[in-house]
């Protein structure tokens, strides 16, 4: 379990916050989605939460672990994979396979286990007719395809997602959405997906909303649509009538 108990962050630019005595809980093998607007905590929270960023004040545990203790950095980084919102900047290699070879490699995995991984998750995401071929020349959900292979060779509990489908128009978004599901679905890892878009947000079994750095809800998908003061906040109108209509409602810009 990731636990964030009353977690404050200031980046050293700022005067304020970026989030501020935030509490969650992220259990195993769950699907959490993470709902708000732009510059409302959103990736911060993934930093704090995959251990990448250090609170000012409050606690932060990964399965008992506290990632402020050098002696468990190593171990957290195997338990806790953080997707970033800008795919391209992410590859550190020239082909897809070896992409995906890397994280095993650099944690220990034996020549013999790697190449089982990575033929598993090529297969998985049906990644394998496109094995030789550089990362970068691929479509906008290949290439998420290709990091969510490269994060699951490294076999994490956890799977932060800053966002994944931000970079996609619609059809990719609905391909990187299913390829989640089964993530989570199939293989059991933890998933906690960042999100602007309402209809990802509430195909999640569980939802958290912030605000300004707050949490200001965490719920099912049918609590969060009976919740109208919290859709108020976020600057989402009509939500129900929107997904019924098929339209993907974001929240508002704040300012």
């Amino acid at each position: 379990m990731i636990e964030l108990s009353s977690v404050s962050y200031t980046y050293p630019d700022s005067p304020s916050p970026a989030i501020r005595e935030f509490s969650l809980g992220i259990e195993e093998s769950e699907t959490l989605s993470v709902i708000g607007r732009n510059a409302s905590g959103k990736s911060t929270l993934c930093g704090v939460a995959s251990g990448i960023l250090t609170p000012d004040s409050g606690t932060v545990k990964i399965d008992g672990l506290f990632p402020g203790d050098s002696v468990w950095q190593l171990e957290i980084r195997r338990r806790v994979a953080l997707l970033q919102q800008n795919p391209e900047s992410q590859f550190v290699s020239v082909t897809v396979e070896r992409e995906v070879a890397t994280g095993p490699e650099n944690l220990g995995f034996s020549p013999a286990e790697t190449r089982g991984i990575v033929e598993e998750l090529l297969s998985f995401f049906n990644l394998l007719n496109v094995r030789k071929r550089p990362p970068h020349a691929l479509s906008g959900g290949q290439m998420q395809k290709v990091l969510l292979a490269s994060l699951l060779a490294m076999r994490p509990a956890y799977l932060i997602l800053d966002e994944p489908t931000s970079y996609l128009d619609p059809l990719e978004r609905s391909m990187v959405a299913q390829e989640l599901k089964r993530v989570s679905d199939v293989l059991g890892t933890s998933v906690v997906w960042v999100t602007q878009f309402l209809a990802e947000a509430l195909a999640c079994p569980r939802v958290a909303a912030i605000e300004k750095g707050t949490l200001v809800f965490v719920g099912t998908p049918e609590d969060f649509l009976a919740r109208k003061d919290v859709q108020a906040a976020l600057g989402i109108e009509r939500a129900e009538r929107l997904l019924s209509s098929g339209i993907d409602a974001q929240p508002r810009r704040g300012r």
